[in-house]
C-alpha cells in the first residue's frame, strides 16, 4: 500500500500546522491544546537534540560500542540542532517545526514569523528498472 499526495495536499497540511490544527476555512481538525502538546515541543528525552543522542565511542565493536562495519555512522547520518515530536522535527526552541518525506518533499513552519513553505521535487529515478 502507498500514500499518494499532491502539492496541494502537502500545502494544506502545512497550513494546518501553521494554524495549529485548523484549516484555512476555520474547521478545527485537532484542538490547539493538543497540537501544542504533541506537534510543537521537542519530545526527545530530557529535551535533547538529535546531535546529543549520537555519541561515537570508537570505530571498533565492543560491548560498550557495538559498531560493526561502521553501522552507527550509516544509520545516524541525519542529526543536528533539532529535536523530534509526533509531527516531525522541531527547531530553535520550538519556534519552528518541519517534516521531510520520501523524494525529499519537505515542509517548514515558523510560528514566530507566521510563515510556512513546502519544497517538492518530481523525481523519476526510482521507476522500476531505472537503476
Amino acid at each position: 500500500a502507498a500514500i499518494e499526495s499532491t502539492g496541494d495536499d502537502v500545502m494544506t497540511f502545512t497550513l494546518v500546522a501553521l494554524n495549529r490544527g485548523r484549516l484555512m476555512d476555520g474547521t478545527r481538525l485537532i484542538s490547539e491544546k493538543n497540537w501544542n502538546r504533541w506537534a510543537v515541543p521537542n519530545l526527545l528525552p530530557g529535551g535533547k537534540l538529535t546531535k546529543d543522542l549520537v555519541h561515537w565511542e570508537g570505530a571498533s565493536a565492543s560491548w560498550k560500542n557495538f559498531n560493526i562495519g561502521h553501522g552507527k555512522e550509516k544509520l545516524m547520518q541525519q542529526h543536528g540542532d533539532y529535536g523530534w515530536n509526533y509531527f516531525g522535527a522541531t527547531f530553535d526552541n520550538s519556534k519552528e517545526i518541519g517534516w521531510c518525506g520520501f523524494f525529499s518533499s519537505c515542509l517548514r513552519v515558523s510560528y514566530e514569523n507566521q510563515l510556512a513553505f513546502v519544497m517538492m521535487q518530481q523525481d523519476f529515478t526510482d521507476l522500476k528498472g531505472s537503476k
